[in-house]
């Protein structure tokens, strides 16, 4: 089956807390940031997505999950491409993330670990620094410029 990205709205709502509350992820904080959503898709089904919170010249990457069944098939990569993409457009020069699974995946995809004392504060005021997200997450970060 065919897999397309396209942008998220909110009548994906529903569908994109499902595939969180599967991978123990947030949902907070998601519908205020729909507009900078994707997900992928097959048949009219969304079964991945990923979220961009913006803030000015940074960003926070988060909710990235795909369902069990369409995972290994490159369509995490063909999600984080495509808001990696739609970061640059926006002139971003750097993205944050916490994690507590998908550490040696994004250190492939070129994030390094950092210090949560060094993320820009902006991005520390974000519900998934201030309490979405575990302390024990780990942080990192991806310079874009």
């Amino acid at each position: 089956m065919d897999v397309y990205i396209r942008h998220a709205n909110k009548s994906d709502l529903p569908k994109i807390r499902d595939l969180l509350v599967i991978h123990g992820l947030p949902f907070e904080g998601v519908e205020q940031h729909i507009n900078n959503f994707f997900a992928a898709v097959t048949d009219d089904v969304i079964v991945g997505t990923i979220g961009l919170e913006v803030y000015g010249i940074f960003g926070s990457l988060r909710s990235a999950a795909i369902h069990p069944d369409y995972q290994n098939k490159g369509n995490g990569s063909k999600l984080y491409d495509k808001l990696i993409q739609h970061a640059k457009s926006l002139n971003m020069k750097e993205i944050y993330l916490l994690t507590t699974t998908a550490e040696k995946y994004f250190l492939r995809k070129g994030f390094t670990k950092i210090d949560r004392d060094d993320v820009a504060h902006e991005v520390k005021l974000s519900d998934e620094f201030t309490g979405a997200c575990p302390a024990s997450a780990v942080c990192m970060m991806l310079k874009l410029y």
